[in-house]
């Protein structure tokens, strides 16, 4: 069996000492509150025996002293030696319960009376048939100082409940003050324990975040902490190894792909332009039709492969750098740059821009609108518009993209930003998409700290709206 050290080494180990340290105060607080719980019993219930027997002696030595009296009353008339054995009995019988009484007074000068005015009547004096004038008046001390002995047992009774009734409170106030120091000790417990179990815990956290931020995670010192998180760490910076790897791999092959198809393509693009030129001698119809196929067919191909490219430069570029953008120039660039196929489709623009401006990257902003603009043309109606507005919504600059022609099917609308992904409705023309120009699009907005969401629109079929951070100033983020 291994021995832990001092400082617990894995995650079960941190778990059950905290429970055992958690539980230590709260069983010595239950150890102390049940000897406590006995203590207070075993003192109320000799109180209230103790009471009953004072009580009850003290209602004896009452009857008892009348009884005296009583015996030597008929004694003075009658002159019986019996009941003057009787008297002598019952002085005695009160005697002893005096002297069990006595440590029950509170003052010493009751029992004192009591004692000396027993003593006083050991004798029997009569006269006239009835005691004479001394014995008269020890009887009625006799009665006075025993009514006093009653109220001095009542109060005695009474102050031994009062001083239990003080001893359960104050002991009601020491557990709670124990109970609130050893919550105090169990809540640091608690935190110190969580701490060691959430940092670590929260390492893993940033580690993970830094992973899908596309970090690397080789300069990161390992953390202190239980066993298997420590372990899982190893593991998290182990998978960082692998997919940096992974992601050379893909970045190589691409290199090598793209060098490949290029060559060759190059070679077809440059032999077309050849025979369309008719260097090698004139052409029939059939065959500048065949030279047209093979032109455009080795321009879609370039076209697909430099947007391959385009998309995984996109994805492997590193965080972009905001700054205010204004729109009209750049819209004017764009719709610029699809001239001609809107123009042979007899599609128009129709611009409604805000003056304020956004904070983008020039390029990925530019790159977005581009897609969704291109998309516009080529999927639009032929005589449709375009709609290309922006306004300002709270904190946010919101740019829209809409057109008219077929909408979208909403089986569609939750995979068309994924890359490769082409719907139903195909390009009208010759040139055939790729699936990637959503997918471009939307990357290129969320590294702009942006959305871009396909929503419904009243003046046209489709439309796509980007929210981006509005321009309040100077910034650069």
């Amino acid at each position: 069996m291994k021995r832990w050290s001092v400082f617990p080494r894995s995650l079960r180990q941190v778990v059950m000492m905290a429970f055992l340290l958690v539980l230590v105060p709260l069983l010595v607080l239950a150890w102390q509150a049940w000897q406590s719980l006995n203590a207070l019993s075993d003192q109320a219930a000799w109180t209230n025996r103790t009471a009953l027997t004072d009580a009850r002696r003290s209602e004896a030595m009452t009857s008892a002293a009348l009884e005296m009296e009583r015996s030597y009353r008929q004694y003075c008339v009658l002159d019986n030696p019996t009941l003057a054995n009787v008297y002598q009995s019952q002085r005695q019988r009160y005697g002893q319960m005096l002297a069990a009484h006595a440590s029950v007074l509170p003052d010493e000068r009751i029992w004192r009376t009591l004692s000396h005015a027993l003593e006083g009547l050991s004798a029997l004096k009569c006269r006239n048939s009835g005691p004479d004038e001394a014995a008269s008046a020890q009887l009625e001390t006799f009665a006075h100082a025993n009514t006093e002995l009653v109220q001095a047992t009542r109060s005695v009774v009474s102050a031994r409940g009062i001083q239990l009734q003080r001893e359960i409170a104050e002991r009601g106030r020491y557990f709670g003050r124990q109970a609130l120091a050893l919550f105090l000790v169990s809540l640091a417990l608690v935190m110190l324990f969580t701490r060691m179990i959430i940092g670590p815990v929260k390492g893993l956290e940033r580690m993970i975040n830094q992973l899908g931020e596309g970090q690397r995670l080789d300069e990161i010192p390992l953390f202190k902490g239980p066993r298997e998180l420590r372990s899982v760490g190893q593991r998290i910076i182990w998978l960082s190894e692998r997919l940096s790897w992974l992601e050379s791999q893909r970045h190589q092959f691409l290199r090598h792909i793209s060098h490949e198809l290029k060559t060759p393509l190059a070679s077809l693009r440059e032999g077309t332009a050849l025979l369309a030129d008719r260097v090698a001698g004139p052409l029939t119809p059939e065959q500048e039709e065949v030279v047209a196929i093979l032109d455009s067919s080795s321009h879609n191909l370039q076209r697909l492969i430099e947007q391959l490219l385009d998309y995984n430069r996109k994805l492997t570029d590193g965080a972009s750098t905001l700054q205010p953008v204004a729109l009209a120039p750049l819209v004017e660039r764009i719709i610029a740059a699809h001239a001609l196929p809107a123009r042979a489709k007899l599609m128009q623009a129709r611009v409604t821009l805000a003056p304020e401006d956004c904070l983008a990257d020039p390029s990925l902003l530019t790159s977005a609108l581009d897609n969704l603009y291109s998309n516009a043309v080529h999927y639009g109606t032929e005589s449709g518009t375009i709609y290309l507005r922006s306004y300002r919504a709270g904190d946010h600059l919101t740019i829209e993209v809409a057109n008219d022609g077929p909408s979208i099917p909403e089986s569609e609308r939750a995979m068309i930003f994924e890359p490769f992904y082409q719907g139903s409705q195909q390009r009208k023309g010759a040139v055939k998409g790729s699936g990637l120009g959503l997918s471009i699009a939307q990357d290129a907005i969320r590294r702009m700290q942006g959305t871009l969401r396909l929503v419904d629109d009243n003046d046209a079929d489709v439309c796509f709206r980007i929210e981006l951070p509005v321009c309040t100033g100077n910034e650069t983020i």
